[in-house]
């Protein structure tokens, strides 16, 4: 268990992935783009008339049927994807996840107060919780512990936490969180700790049905969950992404009245594609599918160059571990591996140096010609030694 005093980890001051953007734009060649991902998930067929049709309302803020319409069909998603029945008030729908996450870091954490986050995680919670100065501590998602947190280095003064945040399915290892790990991280920390749980990814599980920290036989009313949900990733919404928190009424209620200072409200817009979608959840099995195959796919090109790959039980990224050696260059770090390969091969990745560990991050919304030409790079022979 690591420490880092007001988030000084310390999270990137600079978002990772605009760096890696950045070194992409700034490559002189043609680049195959595994980092982020270059393709781009058609939305459902019905998106675009709708769209067309109701473009005027983007300029109308919702009404207060709308807003009820959207909440009435997020909790039935709620029900029917994950078995969990919550009333409206425990919703909250906000125009991204990255704003909703803010605007929960406002409203539930003081500065000094303990906030454990884990990693490898989604960056973006742990530089937020950093910037209302934290006391930020570190739980390792270790491969041999299936990616589950350690809690075993939590001291008694570290178990007085004010929030818990974690991320399954995790970005970037793929990971669902066993109902035995999370029981766990509920018997590490006070009855009163803020469990908060981005599930971005949630319904993308490949090998097992989502599930929900919400679900009633973890439920306990001295324990907080907090549940960020996302229909952006999922239907591929652009600018008319809409995101929703989903918890017990009392820390939901203080988001909302801060929400009033930290957003505009959705448009009327925003708020009826979303309820569409919501009432549309069959497409979202035709994305897991086909990110399942995707998947797969490149799993059997990356372990032909060498790439030694991690099980995905979700998400959309294959996580490796990062190579000791690109061709006859050695490399001491993901972040050498990720300069390498892009400098001398021209493949972006992600990078993740975490501890003593070290991650390679493929992104599957690859363009299938750019999954051509990496199965190329080795030409015939592995491209990097484990």
């Amino acid at each position: 268990m690591s420490k880092a005093e007001d988030g000084g980890s310390p999270p990137g001051t600079t978002y990772q992935f605009t760096v890696i953007r950045e070194k992409m734009r700034r490559h002189p060649g043609p680049v195959l783009d595994f980092a982020l991902g270059r393709r781009r998930q058609l939305p459902p067929e019905w998106l675009e008339t709708f769209v067309r049709e109701f473009a005027p309302l983007v300029l109308r803020r919702r009404r207060d049927d709308e807003f009820e319409a959207f909440v009435d069909e997020a909790a039935g998603m709620l029900e029917t994807v994950y078995g969990v029945r919550v009333a409206p008030l425990q919703i909250l729908p906000a125009p991204s996840g990255r704003a909703a996450m803010a605007a929960l870091a406002t409203t539930l954490i003081a500065p000094g107060d303990g906030v454990l986050v884990t990693e490898p995680g989604y960056p973006a919670f742990a530089r937020i919780a950093a910037q209302a100065h934290a006391r930020l501590m570190v739980a390792p998602l270790d491969p041999s512990g299936g990616f589950a947190p350690d809690l075993e280095g939590l001291s008694a003064d570290d178990t007085v936490l004010r929030l818990v945040a974690l991320n399954y399915p995790n970005n970037p290892t793929g990971t669902v969180l066993s109902r035995a790990a999370f029981a766990d991280i509920r018997r590490h920390v006070a009855a009163d700790t803020v469990l908060y749980n981005d599930a971005v990814y949630g319904p993308l599980t490949h090998h097992r049905p989502p599930w929900s920290l919400l679900a009633d036989e973890l439920s306990d009313d001295d324990v907080p969950v907090v549940e960020l949900h996302s229909l952006g990733k999922l239907f591929a919404l652009g600018p008319l992404g809409v995101a929703f928190m989903v918890g017990p009424e009392e820390p939901i209620d203080a988001i909302r009245r801060f929400s009033d200072f930290s957003w505009s409200q959705l448009s009327s817009l925003q708020l009826l594609v979303a309820t569409r979608c919501l009432a549309d959840w069959q497409y979202v099995a035709v994305v897991r599918d086909d990110l399942a195959g995707r998947l797969e796919r490149l799993r059997v090109v990356v372990t032909a160059l060498g790439f030694e790959a991690y099980p995905t039980d979700a998400g959309m990224y294959l996580l490796c571990r990062a190579p000791t050696a690109v061709g006859d260059r050695q490399a001491a770090s993901a972040a050498e591996v990720a300069e390498i390969l892009l400098d001398e091969h021209g493949l972006a990745v992600a990078p993740w140096d975490v501890g003593d560990h070290s991650y390679i991050r493929f992104s599957a919304q690859y363009r299938d010609e750019d999954l051509d030409a990496l199965s190329e790079l080795g030409s015939g022979s592995r491209l990097v030694s484990s």
